[in-house]
């Protein structure tokens, strides 16, 4: 049976905004491809059922997934029955995706209290759908309608969630123009899960374009980041976008800090120069090199995005709680801040209230 619930699926398709899309028969193959979509950051891939023996395959990549990366949710797509879409669910499929809309195929997934997508053509199948308990309808082939059917769409029913899959590209201008028009996430395939020029699966560049990509969809999306213990997220930043910002809801004394580093020296990643900590209105300074700012509760942050930061692993005292809940977005700016070509250095610093 299913491990996430449809309420979590669709949380995290609103989240992430991406779901990436594969089938191949080579289930090793399968493992590569969901590790470097995995490892770029999504956390949603649909398995186009469309090969002989598919459910065989998929029994042993969601075993993997399972034991492997326990975030990751793991679908199935291409269903066009009934029968097929319980036989997936009683793999442990967390979503069932179908080119077509099938009132057979609702029911047996609301029975299951399954995620179900259908594919949808007209605003009639759209109010379908949704009458049968969809959340969030496929919009197949999306490069044929395009982005003004998605913004008709939304105008009589702004309530309604949109899937485009076909004609969807890690491009910035093509995901600018589908998250502009007002879709919910967007389905990617071949265009995402790549090949080199031997006609082999790129792993590195899938995962650099889900990377991309999610990234890049933040611009239009808040996320929000549960941290525990020993979670952390390493050193990164955000691309493609102007301004970053978070706001803490729940943090206390135990937490970590949120560390910012000098985009100027390329050292940073090291954090001291073995001089002591300096403080400044609540911000710790490190050696000149990278600031250390203890979140507050109700506290407001906003940074430059090109800003590389971390958040370290808080500790590993299970006496104390280190739990924090933060909520953050990015904003982008149509003209560049930063005249690169001139030589202009990158400021460094920050906002908080």
């Amino acid at each position: 049976m299913a491990n996430f619930t449809r309420i979590e699926v669709f949380n995290k398709m609103n989240q992430t905004g991406l779901v990436p899309l594969f089938y191949n028969s080579d289930i090793e193959i399968c493992k590569k491809v969901v590790t470097a979509c995995y490892n770029g950051g999504a956390r949603l891939l649909e398995f186009t059922a469309r090969g002989d023996f598919a459910h065989e395959v998929f029994t042993d990549l969601n075993k993997f997934v399972i034991k492997k990366f326990p975030e990751m949710i793991l679908g199935t797509g291409s269903v066009t029955d009934a029968a097929t879409a319980s036989l997936y669910m009683s793999l442990g499929s967390n979503f069932i995706v179908t080119p077509v809309l099938r009132e057979d195929i609702a029911i047996n997934c609301n029975r299951r209290k399954v995620m179900w997508s259908p594919g949808c053509g007209s605003l009639s199948e759209i109010a379908k759908a949704e009458e049968l308990g969809c959340e969030v309808v496929k919009l197949f082939p999306g490069g044929t309608y395009g982005f003004g059917f998605v913004k008709a769409i939304k105008g009589p029913q702004p309530w309604t969630n949109i899937m485009p899959t076909g004609g969807v590209s890690p491009t910035k201008d093509n995901l600018e123009a589908w998250f502009n028009a007002g879709v919910t996430c967007v389905g990617m395939g071949s265009k995402l899960i790549t090949k080199d020029s031997n006609g082999d699966f790129d792993y590195k560049r899938i995962e650099e374009l889900v990377k991309f990509s999610i990234e890049f969809i933040k611009n239009y999306k808040p996320w929000v980041n549960r941290y525990e213990g020993e979670h952390a997220h390493d050193v990164h930043n955000h691309i493609n976008s102007t301004m970053s910002g978070t706001y803490y809801p729940l943090v206390n004394e135990h937490t970590s800090p949120i560390k910012f580093y000098n985009p100027n020296t390329l050292q940073g990643y090291a954090t001291t120069d073995g001089s002591e900590p300096q403080e400044m209105n609540g911000i710790t300074r490190v050696g000149g090199i990278d600031f250390h700012l203890q979140p507050i509760l109700g506290e407001f942050l906003l940074w430059p995005s090109y800003m590389m930061h971390q958040v370290p692993q808080s500790g590993r005292d299970d006496s104390k709680n280190y739990e924090r809940i933060s909520i953050s977005f990015n904003l982008s700016h149509n003209e560049p801040l930063l005249d690169t070509e001139q030589g202009d250095d990158l400021q460094y610093g920050f906002m908080h209230d």
